[in-house]
């Protein structure tokens, strides 16, 4: 919807970038770093020609690494950008800028109903860590690595995401507002 609906106010916002920065900078290298670490130790698990004293093994990590650096953001806001065009027809405003903290992709003038935004925010969380899973199985011993690299980090970049569905989860009846830099939540007033 194009307008906050009648009779709800803002019962909460949080501001990216904005005074939690450090310690969500921390709880991403953190969480980016423990998916990446635990996703390579899954995939030693699940396949046992994926050993980490390989001689190739340096240079797959190098690859994987560069690879995810390089292609895992703009999937993740691309989803992120296709979700938001399906809701509301138009197209949405992109910041995808090398070196910035935050890339986002949002609707600025649209309010989404609870439900609607767990599409939203938690699609890439799903569909970048899910088939990645999946595969860890099937693919080319050579394109573990970059599987790895590519769900950990994911994962890391899906952080504000799920928080925001977990502030969401607490308000029934809750509409969300995303301007690329604020996010509000609208509740019925009291």
């Amino acid at each position: 919807m194009r307008h906050p609906p009648v009779g709800y106010a803002i019962v909460y916002e949080f501001a990216a970038p904005g005074p939690y920065d450090r310690l969500i900078k921390f709880v991403m290298s953190t969480s980016r770093v423990l998916g990446v670490l635990g996703f390579h130790v899954l995939a030693a698990r699940l396949r046992p020609d994926y050993t980490f004293k390989r001689r190739s093994f340096l240079a797959e990590f190098l690859l994987g690494y560069a690879g995810s650096w390089l292609v895992m953001p703009e999937l993740h806001e691309g989803i992120h950008a296709a979700a938001l065009w399906l809701y509301t027809g138009e197209r949405p405003e992109l910041s995808m800028k090398l070196g910035a903290d935050y890339w986002t992709a949002a609707a600025p003038y649209w309010y989404f109903p609870r439900g609607a935004y767990r599409v939203i925010g938690l699609g890439p969380l799903i569909l970048l860590t899910v088939p990645p899973l999946l595969a860890l199985r099937t693919v080319p011993r050579s394109l573990l690595s970059l599987l790895c690299f590519l769900a950990g980090r994911n994962v890391s970049a899906s952080v504000l995401d799920m928080f925001i569905e977990w502030q969401l989860s607490r308000r029934p009846a809750s509409y969300l507002n995303f301007t690329g830099m604020v996010v509000a939540i609208w509740q019925p007033h009291e």
